[in-house]
């Protein structure tokens, strides 16, 4: 009887696993380890499923606008709806790249699912210039880069004020953070200049609005069942798309229940976005996609080896089976991870075909032991 149960559980476990996408066992805890910070929200007075709206403290909003509502009851995420202030909306800048007139609206979108990409011009630093023309003075001192997931940040910016008719330096040629602070500023036109040395998409670029912070807070809401909590998930380091079901109408303001907002807190499961596993942060690894734990520069050009293409054949140097002589096709015609273009001619045979070596060497001891035999019986010989 033991035995037979024993197999019945073995076998409802193994159905379970096996008909369960695999990616639902893993999706809510990858979600909730790239969230830096969390709250709690419980004790919600309900009788049937209401809206609920509460303000977040501007503070607990550090970088990506990205946030994720898990319902503890059913473990899972449901839907829910960031609120930004709307007089801040209302002036969205007008963003365009200098130098093309390329349009980046996708920069200033309130978007994060979005994002503008700038490629690598090949074999030099990527360069861009973009201009930021609001439809209404305001007043600034920040500006907040929010990136793509596997993305770095860049390696130099510099911000101008060009709202007076002349370029007026506000910060230059600085190494960025998420966040950057320079001289507070009322203006209607700034200019951003950013050197990048890996390719660069950037979901959001924005400045504060030191006008409108202190008048309105953000919000969130979502749809809230009777007797359950519910955490509210803060602040990644990359754009997270957590797993969500249908999603109601949330944008209605009827019928809204506002409860008090609650502080947040660090998040213990936060693991910092580090995609290739070489033990550097995403946000500072200079090979973001390769792994390379040492981060090894030996040009300076902000591109680690690993990454880098020192012989410019469009191979990087980790992949590269002659990393120091072109050879874009890879040839290799005896396999042996040494690419034609840097492997010496003669020895190609004898790497091709080993068993000539072992062969010759195999060959070489049996002469000795034959030699050595007929000269130890001539020896005997001799001495009969």
């Amino acid at each position: 009887m033991k035995n037979k149960f024993t197999l019945l559980f073995l076998a409802s476990f193994l159905t379970i696993f096996l008909f369960t996408e695999p990616s639902s066992l893993f999706a809510s805890s990858d979600v909730i380890s790239s969230f830096q910070d969390y709250i709690i929200i419980d004790d919600i007075e309900i009788s049937i499923p209401r809206v609920v709206e509460f303000s977040l403290d501007s503070n607990d909003i550090k970088g990506i606008k990205n946030i994720a509502v898990y319902d503890n009851s059913d473990e899972s995420f449901i839907p829910n709806i960031y609120i930004e202030n709307s007089s801040i909306l209302r002036n969205i800048p007008v963003t365009t790249e200098v130098i093309s007139g390329r349009n980046l609206a996708k920069l200033s979108d309130e978007n994060y699912s979005t994002y503008d990409e700038f490629s690598l011009p090949e074999n030099l630093n990527g360069k861009i210039s973009v201009q930021f023309d609001f439809d209404n003075e305001i007043t600034t001192n920040n500006l907040e880069f929010n990136l793509d997931k596997f993305v770095a940040l860049p390696v130099k910016i510099s911000i101008y004020n060009m709202g007076g008719g002349k370029k007026e330096v506000l910060l230059s040629e600085v190494r960025p953070t998420l966040k950057n602070n320079f001289p507070e500023v009322k203006t209607k036109s700034l200019l951003v200049e950013i050197e990048y040395t890996q390719p660069l998409r950037i979901t959001e670029l924005s400045f504060n609005d030191l006008d409108f912070v202190t008048d309105k807070q953000p919000k969130l809401r979502f749809l809230a069942q009777p007797g359950k909590s519910y955490t509210v998930y803060l602040n990644p380091d990359k754009y997270v798309s957590a797993p969500v079901g249908e999603s109601p109408n949330l944008s209605r303001n009827d019928g809204i229940l506002y409860i008090k907002g609650k502080t947040s807190i660090n998040n213990p499961d936060y693991i910092e976005s580090d995609v290739d596993g070489d033990g550097v942060v995403d946000r500072a690894d200079n090979c973001v996609k390769i792994s390379n734990f040492d981060q090894v520069d030996v040009d300076g050009n902000g591109r680690g080896d690993a990454c880098d293409d020192f012989d410019r054949d469009g191979v990087i140097n980790s992949v590269d089976n002659c990393p120091s002589d072109p050879n874009s096709s890879q040839q290799d015609d005896d396999s042996d991870g040494i690419g034609d273009s840097c492997d010496p001619d003669e020895s190609r045979l004898t790497e091709k075909y080993p068993v000539l070596v072992w062969g010759g060497i195999i060959f070489a001891v049996l002469i000795f032991v034959v030699l050595y035999l007929s000269a130890f019986r001539n020896m005997r010989k001799s001495i009969e």
